[in-house]
C-alpha cells in the first residue's frame, strides 16, 4: 500500500513542477526514478531530491545563464574595455556572440563580439588588421607596381 501512496506522491510532485514522473514504481529513497520536465528533458533522480525542490538541470542552467547574461554581460564588457583603456559603446547586451560597438584609446570604433574581445582581439585598426585602398596603393607602389582599383572590400573580393 505504501508504494502506491509513494508513486502518487511522486506523480503529484511532478505535476506541481509542471512535469511528470515517468517511472511507474517507487521502491525507496535511494532508488532513482525517471522524470520529465515540461520541455521534454528527461533525467534520473531520487524522489527525495525532487521533493526538496530540485528539478530539471538543463532548464535551470538555461534560466540562470540567461539571467547572468543579461545582468552581468554589459557590466563585464564595460569593465573589460576599461581594462584596455577603451570603451564599450553598446548600451545593450544580447550575448557573448552578438556584435557590440567598441572604442580604443586612439579613438577608433569597430564592431566585434564580446567573445572575440575576451580572446584578445582588440582594436583591428591599431593591430593593423584593417586594410584601406590607400594601403593597397602604397604597397603596390613599394613593390614597383600600381593599384588600379578605387575601392577595397576584403582579401577575398575580386
Amino acid at each position: 500500500m505504501s508504494k502506491i501512496l509513494k508513486i502518487k506522491d511522486c506523480v503529484n510532485r511532478a505535476i506541481e513542477m509542471r512535469g511528470k514522473c515517468v517511472s511507474t514504481e517507487y521502491i525507496n529513497n535511494r532508488t532513482k526514478m525517471l522524470w520529465e520536465c515540461k520541455n521534454g528533458h528527461q533525467w534520473w533522480a531520487k524522489f527525495a531530491h525532487i521533493k526538496s525542490g530540485h528539478w530539471c538541470r538543463q532548464c535551470t542552467h538555461k534560466v540562470n545563464s540567461e539571467k547572468q547574461k543579461l545582468s552581468n554581460g554589459l557590466t563585464d564588457a564595460i569593465d573589460f574595455a576599461n581594462s584596455k583603456n577603451g570603451k564599450c559603446l553598446s548600451k545593450k547586451y544580447i550575448g557573448t556572440h552578438s556584435h557590440m560597438s567598441w572604442k580604443c584609446e586612439c579613438g577608433h570604433t569597430w564592431l566585434a563580439t564580446f567573445a572575440n574581445i575576451k580572446q584578445g582581439y582588440w582594436c583591428p585598426y591599431c593591430a593593423g588588421q584593417i586594410i584601406f585602398i590607400d594601403d593597397c596603393k602604397f604597397i603596390a607602389r613599394e613593390l614597383g607596381g600600381e593599384c588600379l582599383s578605387n575601392t577595397y572590400k576584403n582579401s577575398r573580393a575580386k
